[in-house]
């Protein structure tokens, strides 16, 4: 991993959504374990450089090669991130809620980002982080699940590094590493204050070349709070609904 990877991975590619991931996982299914939880947040893994995007937002080959193994729950996670009946196809897109509320948000965003910046994108991942801290805040035994799914992700780390290797040709090593450092960003407590600083030291930086100081991306995450209340509890019940509708086919 080249040294400006790793610079934005530390400080401009967390995970926007792994607490709303888990929390979908184990509604859709209720016999959820450990690993299955691990593996509804390991596409986001294409942060530490491993995959690429296009790859992580339909691993149905990994999955494949997986089916009838001791990662089978591993694989199934996967298939409720986006692709094939994940929760991201819902989400992301024009058409998606990030983007469908992110619209609202966009006047607010254009106050501390420059004109030639994508403010649809910054919104929705203002969005995305909204719903995070909400569910963090609420949903108090997403810190437990989270932490045994992460627990078990290391666990099979060397498992999962070979099984990405014999499906795309990556580095185990690479891979080896590229979990760890993901396991380590997606331990990240989404408590506002928290979110509000990660803004202003990373992601605005490095991906958006706008300094925010913690007040400013307070502000727009409480905008951005204050958005999706009245109605992320109800989207997030129709994707479940959808999700496990999906599974079932």
């Amino acid at each position: 991993m080249g040294h400006l990877a790793f610079s934005n991975l530390l400080l401009g590619d967390i995970c926007f959504s792994t607490h709303t991931h888990i929390y979908c996982a184990e509604r859709i299914d209720e016999h959820s374990d450990s690993l299955m939880l691990y593996g509804s947040i390991f596409p986001d893994v294409a942060m530490a450089g491993i995959v690429s995007w296009n790859i992580s937002r339909d691993m149905s080959k990994l999955c494949q090669l997986l089916n009838g193994t001791k990662l089978s729950p591993f694989a199934k996670g996967i298939m409720l991130h986006e692709e094939p009946h994940g929760i991201d196809r819902l989400v992301h897109g024009e058409e998606g809620y990030a983007y469908a509320e992110g619209a609202k948000l966009i006047p607010a965003v254009k106050q501390f980002f420059r004109a030639d910046k994508d403010h649809s994108f910054i919104a929705h991942s203002f969005i995305e982080f909204a719903i995070e801290v909400l569910l963090y805040e609420k949903e108090k035994q997403l810190r437990r699940s989270m932490k045994s799914a992460l627990t078990s992700g290391t666990r099979n780390a060397p498992a999962i590094s070979e099984a990405l290797s014999q499906c795309y040709g990556t580095s185990v090593f690479k891979s080896r590493i590229g979990i760890f450092l993901f396991n380590a960003l997606t331990s990240f407590e989404y408590c506002a204050d928290r979110l509000a600083h990660y803004w202003c030291a990373g992601y605005a930086a490095t991906q958006h070349g706008a300094f925010l100081k913690p007040k400013d991306a307070r502000t727009l995450l409480e905008d951005a709070k204050d958005i999706v209340q009245p109605t992320y509890e109800q989207f997030l019940e129709k994707v479940i609904a959808d999700c496990k509708d999906k599974t079932k086919s």
